[in-house]
């Protein structure tokens, strides 16, 4: 009896172990290229994943953690689709990851097929994810057919969008904005600025630091809007200064201080800024740091993409 007690806690030792090294000694980066790798996954009900709820709360520092052992366990896709989002955002505090925000639309891209047969069989909570993480490989040509269908993108977002799901309002945003697109019933699309500007306005009445991030640089820019530099900076200043702060507006604090866009103009402000974002890896803080730390020449730069 005792021999069999000391197996049992022995292998659930080595489980834990097993678990711990997936997520931290080997990095979620290697549990991602073997997964890819291995071109397994469950092709079933796929269940909520420790951390959803906090990371559609935004409460993404204690998601992430969360999210990664969900998806080092078994390989949850909808674990997976959440990091997605905040290893390219940075959305947990720490420093954005373009590499792993790649191996995670990797991942997702091979299981294409087990996506849509999820779509299929997925209460109606989990549809809007589903939806969303077909929609952004549609918008990035990581389909089959290895083109962008724009048209399909947003197809699939709308509804999810619609159901108030911040992931698919900020996809929509950025689609709004995509060119190129076409409808075969109506032409050609239209109205985007004013359509991203919608979404975006959605996104950040729900608090999402994307949503205010990609606000502030519309008004900045004056898209689908009059160019307002108050409300830019104001949305900027909410999204840099959240729980989770955005590392885009922090690199945009320091730009409308370095410029002195709606804000007294002071170039100590603008650095202690870019240093926050750079810290984090952001690349457009990390020159803007180094321009105004060597007093070089040419314009500061913030971005204007759309975050999603």
């Amino acid at each position: 009896m005792n021999l069999t007690l000391r197996y049992l806690t022995l292998m659930k030792t080595v489980f834990f172990l097993s678990i711990t090294l997936a997520i931290g000694g080997c990095g979620v980066g290697q549990w991602l290229e073997d997964k890819l790798s291995s071109g397994k996954t469950h092709q079933r009900i796929i269940p909520e994943p420790p951390g959803e709820k906090e990371f559609l709360a935004g409460d993404y520092q204690t998601a992430g953690p969360l999210l990664e052992r969900a998806a080092a366990a078994d390989g949850n896709i909808r674990a997976v689709f959440y990091l997605r989002i905040i290893y390219q955002n940075g959305l947990d505090g720490g420093p954005v990851k373009p590499e792993l925000a790649q191996k995670a639309i990797d991942y997702l891209a091979i299981r294409f097929p087990v996506l849509q047969q999820l779509l299929d069989q997925a209460p109606t909570a989990a549809r809007p994810l589903y939806r969303t993480a077909l929609a952004t490989l549609y918008y990035l040509g990581r389909t089959p057919e290895k083109v962008p269908d724009l048209y399909r993108a947003r197809e699939l977002a709308g509804p999810a969008a619609d159901s108030g799901f911040t992931p698919a309002i900020n996809l929509m945003a950025a689609l709004s904005l995509a060119e190129g697109d076409s409808n075969p019933i109506l032409g050609v699309w239209s109205g985007g600025e004013g359509n991203c500007l919608k979404w975006s306005q959605n996104g950040a009445d729900l608090k999402d630091i994307l949503a205010m991030g990609n606000l502030a640089s519309l008004y900045r820019r004056g898209l689908g809007t009059t160019q307002n530099l108050y409300y830019a900076s104001s949305w900027a200043y909410a999204a840099a200064t959240a729980k989770a702060p955005s590392v885009r507006a922090q690199n945009d604090m320091g730009f409308f201080y370095e410029q002195g866009l709606a804000l007294a103009k002071d170039l100590t402000e603008a650095t202690r800024w870019y240093n926050l974002a750079a810290t984090r890896n952001y690349p457009l803080a990390l020159a803007n740091l180094e321009r105004v730390s060597k007093k070089g020449l040419g314009p500061p730069a913030a971005s204007d993409k759309i975050d999603f």
